[in-house]
C-alpha cells in the first residue's frame, strides 16, 4: 500500500489538539503514541479500573480506544477540520484480553 499524503502539513497538531480535548481518553489514561498521515496509534496501560469481572480489559474500553484511533486516522487526511466521526470499526477483543499494555493502530481506508 502506498503511504497516505496529508493535504494539511499541520495535521499532527490538529489531531493532538483534538485528542487532548477528549475527556474519555483522559479518564481511561489513554495516550496518543503516534500520528502519521492516515495512521494513528493510541495506547492504554492495563490496570484494574479498565477490566471486567474476570480481569480482562473490558470490550467497551477497547472499542472506545478503537473508535478514537480510527477517527483520528481519518481526521489526519481531512484539511481544515478539527474533528471527525467514525463510521465503522471491526474489533476482535480476545487477542489482547490478558496483555499488560494495549495499543490500537488505526489506518485510514481508501
Amino acid at each position: 500500500m502506498e503511504p497516505f499524503i496529508a493535504p494539511d502539513p499541520d495535521f499532527a497538531s490538529r489531531v493532538r489538539a483534538s485528542f487532548g480535548k477528549q475527556s474519555i481518553m483522559a479518564l481511561l489514561q489513554a495516550s496518543l503514541e503516534r500520528v502519521a498521515a492516515g495512521e494513528v496509534d493510541v495506547s492504554l496501560a492495563i490496570r484494574p479500573e479498565v477490566t471486567q469481572q474476570h480481569g480482562f480489559v473490558h470490550a467497551g474500553v477497547v472499542t472506545t480506544i478503537v473508535d478514537s484511533a480510527c477517527g483520528y486516522a481519518a481526521l489526519s487526511l481531512m484539511p481544515g477540520l478539527d474533528s471527525a466521526v467514525g463510521r465503522c470499526a471491526k474489533v476482535h477483543v480476545a487477542e489482547w484480553a490478558t496483555a499488560r499494555r494495549h495499543r490500537r493502530d488505526a489506518e485510514a481506508a481508501t
